[in-house]
Parts: structure tokens; C-alpha cells; sequence
């Protein structure tokens, strides 16, 4: 349940009863409340070998669905270049790509971002 920071619109109670047989945590990506744990529980899940197949992970928000197509296509770039022996600076390419893609979700810009939203929105040097 992220967004703990603002007032609450249903309880953990009601939380679990609508996910029954999950895990409901409470957190906050703003101030960080609870992130570590969410952190731990992802880790401790993957770990056990438990990992979600994509049949079982909801995302509401439509730019964030997108966002994660984007990067998982990037990683399975990733992988086929790492299969097909291509160069170190191809993968990492790659993989920087979907860094990029999940850095959308959470609000993590570039320098280059910056600049390209700078050039887009002003006339500079005419």
C-alpha cells in the first residue's frame, strides 16, 4: 500500500481481505517509509524461487506498463547479445536502456533528458 504519507483511503484490513493469500506492506515511495522491508520481502521472495510470472503482476498505471515492456524488451536485447558473444559495451548498452525505462516509473531523469526538455520547449540560439 504505497502513498502512506497521504490519508488513508482503506485499511490494511480491507487491503489483505482483497489479496488474499499476499503479503500487503505498507510504504511510502515519497518518504521512503517502509522501502527497506519492501526491498527484503522482493529479495527473501526471489530467493525462495517464488518469483511472480508476469500473469500475476498487476500495474494500473498505463506509463509504468509501458515503461516495463520497454525495459524487459532492453534485458532480453541484453540477454541474446551476452548468448551471442557480442561485445561487453553492447550489453551494457542494453542494460542502461532498461535502467532508463524503470528510472521513468520512480522519476529518475538524465542530464540528457534535461537538455532534450530544455531544446523542446524553448527557442535557444535563433
Amino acid at each position: 500500500m504505497n502513498k502512506q504519507d497521504l490519508p488513508a483511503k482503506i485499511t490494511i484490513e480491507q487491503a489483505v481481505r482483497l489479496s488474499p493469500g499476499r503479503k500487503v506492506l505498507k510504504i511510502s515511495a515519497l518518504c521512503g517509509e517502509g522501502l527497506k522491508r519492501l526491498e527484503q520481502e522482493i529479495a527473501d521472495y526471489i530467493w525462495q524461487g517464488k518469483s511472480a510470472s508476469g500473469a500475476e503482476i498487476l500495474v494500473s498505471n498505463i506509463r509504468h506498463r509501458e515503461a516495463l515492456k520497454k525495459a524487459q524488451r532492453f534485458l532480453k536485447r541484453a540477454i541474446k547479445a551476452a548468448e551471442a558473444n557480442r561485445g561487453a559495451e553492447i550489453i551494457a548498452l542494453e542494460i542502461k536502456e532498461a535502467q532508463a525505462s524503470l528510472g521513468e516509473i520512480i522519476g529518475k531523469i538524465s542530464c540528457e533528458d534535461i537538455l532534450d526538455r530544455i531544446f523542446s520547449q524553448f527557442c535557444i540560439g535563433k
